[in-house]
């Protein structure tokens, strides 16, 4: 028992000897530890002088500050014990696989410093794959860089995407086009029944552009002509500037330094129409409340915040 124990039961009983035998000590043990109290501190708590016993000014103080400190120290020892009690926890994270390489070497880092008891698993598929994975519970979260299609899950918004079209710089439908000063952030506007019978390169429709690129064929009534498949964004975005065929592209890619022999492909936006895409944190709506799925949102959302365009 501490010493402002000792000071509230006299306090409250205004009594040295009901004081005492609230705290089951004696009436002069407790006069002790007072007259100890009040020449270590300087002043007079109590006036003993009244019965009953009356609380000077400064006494009224010490007890009003020392109580904010108990409160304090309540506080902190229930959070030193929460954390002692926390049981590791352990998430499966699904990612796209072109998408790891801008933000894992940031997240994992990030979540072992402010996530000490959490370890993380790393699955990378792709996009409508990954929908499958955290329905069958073989991810616990992922992150989908296209719109969720089952309403078993859950998603919100982490960031937003810049979506370009990468044009082979020699390609036929720039022609008329001024190509001057060109880049992912200032794109020449392409007319889209230019796009009519052209090659793209795509992957199959579980991937996150290749839904995209459907999107645009549909809102502009385009007909592609050959489909070379190519799984990689990276990829495709290479073979584009190697003049195979026309793909959709991240900003972020496109933004790259160009170190090949062929020139950098032209980018392009259609008329009117802003194409972006919301990066998603998705998990089954049955676990979003889940604590620590929340947390790893979160956490996903700063980072995203830092990530230049």
């Amino acid at each position: 028992m501490n010493s402002f124990e000792y000071i509230l039961a006299i306090a409250e009983e205004r009594h040295l000897t009901h004081a005492a035998e609230k705290l089951f000590i004696t009436q002069p043990a407790l006069t002790l530890r007072l007259n100890r109290l009040e020449k270590e501190l300087g002043i007079k708590l109590f006036d003993r002088s009244k019965t009953p016993i009356e609380i000077t000014r400064e006494g009224e103080v010490y007890i009003a500050e020392m109580q904010k400190i108990e409160a304090q120290r309540e506080r902190l020892l229930r959070t030193l014990h929460s954390m002692s009690q926390e049981q590791p926890e352990h998430i499966t994270l699904g990612i796209g696989l072109n998408r790891g390489k801008s933000i894992l070497p940031m997240l994992l880092p990030y979540l072992k410093k402010h996530e000490p008891s959490l370890t993380v698993q790393i699955c990378e598929a792709a996009d409508g794959d990954m929908e499958q994975l955290i329905k069958k519970g073989t991810v616990d979260a992922g992150i989908l860089g296209s719109a969720v299609m089952s309403s078993e899950l859950f998603a919100e918004t982490i960031t937003r995407e810049k979506l370009l079209l990468a044009v082979p710089a020699q390609h036929p439908i720039l022609a008329e086009l001024d190509t001057t000063g060109n880049t992912p952030q200032n794109p020449c506007v392409l007319q889209p029944e230019r796009l009519n019978g052209q090659t793209f390169i795509m992957g199959n429709d579980s991937f996150g552009l290749t839904r995209y690129i459907n999107l645009l064929f549909s809102l502009y009534h385009i007909k592609p002509g050959y489909i070379l498949n190519i799984s990689n964004s990276e990829t495709a975005y290479l073979l584009a500037a190697a003049g195979e065929g026309i793909t959709l592209t991240l900003a972020e890619i496109a933004a790259v330094p160009f170190q090949q022999t062929f020139p950098s492909p032209v980018f392009c936006v259609l008329p009117n129409f802003v194409l972006e895409r919301n990066v998603l944190f998705a998990c089954r709506s049955a676990r979003k409340a889940e604590p620590v799925l929340q947390r790893v949102g979160e956490h996903l959302k700063k980072l995203y915040s830092r990530v230049p365009d």
